[in-house]
């Protein structure tokens, strides 16, 4: 196997575990990953693909101390689409490392990286990324609660709506729809409490 098809199942099985809430097969990512990191030689790119879908599974797990090393070692990939590959672009890495800030317990840090993800998004048009930074940012609002966090995570959450049923991203907008009422329902602690968690149990990401 060579360098390059390693970027596919590191990056594609714990994105698809992030859509999804099944966290599936980790064991081989990190597998694959320790090899890319044991090559005597090992393209940059591919070492990035193994670290972002390491931090994917970090985010997942909810892992505080693999969220912060791993955004130590992305932070200096942030702005851009990655990985680039034959099989498709990967995700915004911003929107990535404001999902490690998070984990991590840096809410305003997460916040700049929403920002910059939104940013990217709008500007080059990536349209399903910007449907995710938007739910994504919106459940870390929630769990901020400082200002006006709680309106702009609803306002983030229409246009993520808006974009995933023009999309037929159903498992992204059938999560939003579930996201927005809770927010309309429950008190603002009691919503930040259960949102806490990005996977499907806590209706978060």
């Amino acid at each position: 196997m060579t360098q390059g098809a390693y970027t596919v199942p590191t990056v594609v099985i714990p994105a698809v575990a992030y859509k999804t809430g099944r966290m599936d097969h980790f064991d081989l990512v990190e597998t694959i990953a320790s090899a890319i990191f044991s090559l005597p030689v090992a393209l940059l790119a591919y070492l990035h693909a193994a670290r972002i879908g390491l931090g994917l599974i970090a985010v997942q797990r909810q892992d505080e101390t693999a969220a912060s090393e791993l955004y130590s070692a992305l932070k200096s990939t942030a702005g851009i689409l990655a990985p680039q590959s034959s099989n498709g672009p990967g995700l915004v890495v911003d929107r990535l490392l404001g999902l490690l800030s998070r984990i991590a317990g840096n809410l305003d840090q997460a916040a700049v990286h929403f920002e910059e993800a939104l940013v990217f998004c709008r500007k080059d048009g990536c349209r399903p990324e910007l449907a995710w930074t938007c739910y994504d940012y919106a459940g870390m609002l929630v769990q901020r609660n400082l200002g006006d966090d709680r309106g702009k995570a609803i306002a983030l959450l229409k246009e993520s709506l808006i974009i995933s049923s023009d999309l037929g991203m159903r498992p992204l907008a059938v999560r939003v729809v579930g996201f927005q009422e809770l927010a309309e329902a429950a008190p603002v602690r009691m919503l930040a409490t259960r949102m806490v968690s990005p996977l499907g149990k806590s209706k978060l990401c």
